[in-house]
């Protein structure tokens, strides 16, 4: 399997209801019928509050669109099609209408799920509106990416399993720094060493059976530190409730 994120900015002038309203009831439908299908297709609308902008400086983004191929080859076929003249044409012309294009982070990740042997995969449960949440998290500079994948597993996600009762689906996303398919626009890459988390080496996902649980879990993770040692100078957001959407309005569940 190989999974990849979008960062997306909405155009300026759109309030959040417009861009989700925009992207779930237009523009997926053109994705799902332009790409290659794919194991799992979501979009991570997040509830931004004041303490998480504290992290991000003033480029918090609108959504974080994760993209599941079953392999590697699956995965290049569709980014040949992205980046075909005819997908443009349609697809990319109909961003201009509602994303920020001069912000556009694109990067590959190893998804780690909770409780699974590394050859199993299982799309994240759909759950109610609040009962997901996600944090961002940098490395040490002192650390390289294989490094912090192998320490976080090791010493930061066993204190972390106590904290999340309730949580039916937990996953750390590592992103993959030399992946020859990471992008990110030139303005993007201008503004990120000043605003921090943008530019984040782990994206945690956590599901919840409900808003109450994942609220009770917020707190908790809010209030633990990261563990001292190598990972002493690692960074990281709050745990931010957001909106997932899993599928097209008008399509069939991608199983």
């Amino acid at each position: 399997m190989l999974k990849a994120y979008y960062f997306l900015w909405c155009r300026a002038g759109m309030t959040r209801n417009e861009f989700i309203k925009y992207y779930e009831e237009i523009h997926v439908d053109l994705i799902v019928s332009n790409l290659p299908r794919a194991s799992d297709f979501r979009r991570n609308y997040p509830a931004w509050q004041h303490s998480h902008a504290d992290h991000l400086g003033s480029l918090p983004f609108d959504v974080l669109t994760a993209i599941t191929y079953d392999s590697r080859a699956s995965f290049e076929e569709a980014m040949r099609v992205y980046h075909s003249p005819a997908f443009n044409e349609v697809v990319t012309e109909d961003e201009l209408r509602f994303i920020n294009r001069g912000r556009v982070r694109f990067v590959p990740v190893d998804e780690v799920i909770d409780q699974t042997s590394d050859d199993q995969w299982r799309p994240a449960p759909a759950v109610p509106e609040g009962a997901k949440l996600l944090r961002l998290t940098r490395r040490p500079a002192t650390i390289d990416p294989n490094a912090f994948h192998s320490i976080y597993e090791a010493a930061e996600v066993p204190g972390i399993r106590p904290l999340i009762n309730g949580c039916v689906d937990y996953r750390r996303n590592y992103i993959r720094v030399d992946d020859p398919f990471c992008f990110m626009t030139p303005e993007l890459q201008a503004e990120i060493g000043s605003h921090g988390l943008v530019g984040s080496d782990l994206v945690e996902e956590f599901c919840f059976i409900d808003t109450v649980s994942a609220a009770a879990a917020a707190v908790k993770l809010d209030a633990a530190p990261v563990v001292a040692g190598p990972l002493g100078g690692a960074v990281r957001t709050s745990a931010i409730s957001c909106v997932q959407h899993v599928r097209a309005p008008t399509t069939e569940p991608i199983p």
